[in-house]
């Protein structure tokens, strides 16, 4: 029977060996290299995948956090990561999480950030991490938020926007708040990496990349209402010094969530999260009876099935049945 085998061959074609055989070789020397890479490089690979820099800040501490604790255990590199069988592992990273003493939705990211680094390097060193560990625990399974987002109605928005215009130590929360519900329920991370170019006032445009990017990242331009375009001036007006190819919100995620939540409260609104004005917009063009192809144009939505999870408007939904007539 004739061997099918392929085979690598030099340009004068004398046989090197066979495509196997290659790949066993190459594969042999990249988890002997992999044996001598130290965690915190192996960390900074993994971080190298992730676009969203809000996400690597997070991911970046939580390692680190994580990385700390291996070396004292006397484990500082792939190789000694890959002598542990899959017991001993998920006992080391469930005493991590344990001994954190962090509320459960902390220790379920810092679950949800491990195993995936364990899935990166099991995917690029099948033979040296040969699983990921299984934290499947009652304690730290991961599991949904089932809460649903609140979206707010005009009268409730009017509450928080004046509560928000007597934030003075942060004048631009109420700017970034109405510019993310003017642009169609704009993410923080995409309101946050807005920059002034981005911002065209004489043709009225702002252009948008959504944070969540999967195999789309098509840079969208959205309409600036004359409302948008009045406020984004007069905030531009106010500001000492303007950078042209800087952020037009220069703050940070975590003192928005937080200057959010408590402005909520004080204004009996309970909680109240940058997600809340996406859920808002949403609501409010499914009452005014705008198309879900409309909708979507405006949040950048992936599906109407995701538009439908953000609408808090009443049970019976705007629908093609009430047009139907007399038949």
């Amino acid at each position: 029977m004739q061997n099918t085998s392929l085979e690598i061959t030099t340009g004068t074609g004398d046989t090197l060996m066979t495509i196997i055989d290659f790949r066993e070789s190459k594969e042999h020397q990249w988890n002997n290299l992999g044996v001598n890479i130290t965690l915190e490089k192996a960390v900074q690979a993994h971080l190298s995948t992730v676009n969203n820099p809000h996400t690597k800040r997070a991911k970046r501490a939580d390692l680190k956090q994580f990385s700390v604790y291996l070396n004292n255990q006397g484990i500082s590199s792939l190789g000694d990561l890959g002598k542990l069988i899959q017991p001993e592992l998920k006992l080391l990273c469930e005493k991590f999480l344990d001994d954190l003493g962090s509320s459960r939705a902390t220790l379920q990211r810092k679950r949800a950030t491990i195993k995936v680094w364990f899935d990166f390097l099991h995917f690029n060193f099948p033979k040296l991490i040969t699983f990921a560990p299984r934290l499947d625990s009652e304690r730290h399974r991961l599991t949904r938020n089932k809460g649903v987002t609140k979206a707010l109605t005009l009268e409730e928005w009017f509450k928080l926007k004046q509560a928000l215009k007597k934030a003075t130590r942060n004048p631009r929360l109420l700017v970034l708040c109405q510019s993310a519900l003017l642009l169609g329920g704009r993410r923080i991370n995409e309101m946050l990496e807005m920059k002034w170019t981005d911002v065209d006032f004489q043709n009225g445009v702002v252009v948008v990349r959504p944070s969540k990017k999967g195999s789309n990242e098509t840079t969208h331009f959205l309409p600036m209402t004359a409302q948008l375009k009045s406020i984004l001036i007069e905030y531009r007006e106010s500001l000492r010094e303007i950078d042209e190819n800087g952020k037009v919100f220069p703050v940070r995620q975590q003192s928005v969530d937080q200057s959010l939540k408590r402005y909520g409260e004080k204004s009996g609104l309970g909680k109240i999260s940058f997600h809340t004005f996406r859920a808002t917009f949403v609501t409010w063009a499914n009452e005014r009876g705008d198309s879900q192809s409309q909708i979507l144009n405006a949040s950048l939505h992936a599906s109407s099935q995701q538009v439908r999870y953000y609408d808090r408007s009443s049970g019976l939904k705007i629908n093609s049945i009430t047009k139907m007539g007399t038949v």
